[in-house]
């Protein structure tokens, strides 16, 4: 059974498959947006793995291929799954919250 995924899907954790389209598409335009704030680098967003997301700059043009990456966390009560929130850069569980 090959694993079939849309383009828009593909860099986000398949915890985060349940949050709705709009949702995704809203995170993955403000990611997309924190990648590319630093001119001079233009990093493209590369992975979204629960609570944090990382940014990559691949430059070629010194004849080697040098890779450069940045890590974000999302902001603590993102979702990030069903019933799931970030904190501290990690997924838990909606009910450990503190609300108050």
């Amino acid at each position: 059974s090959a694993r079939v995924q849309s383009e828009s899907s593909s860099n986000f954790d398949t915890n985060m498959m349940c949050l709705s389209s709009q949702f995704r598409t809203t995170l993955r335009r403000q990611m997309e947006g924190k990648c590319s704030q630093i001119p001079e680098l233009k990093r493209t967003l590369q992975n979204v793995e629960r609570c944090r997301f990382t940014c990559e700059m691949k430059d070629t043009s010194s004849g080697h291929n040098v890779v450069s990456k940045q890590v974000f966390r999302l902001k603590d009560g993102t979702p990030c799954g069903y019933d799931m929130v970030c904190r501290g850069g990690e997924c838990i569980d909606i009910l450990d919250m503190n609300f108050v």
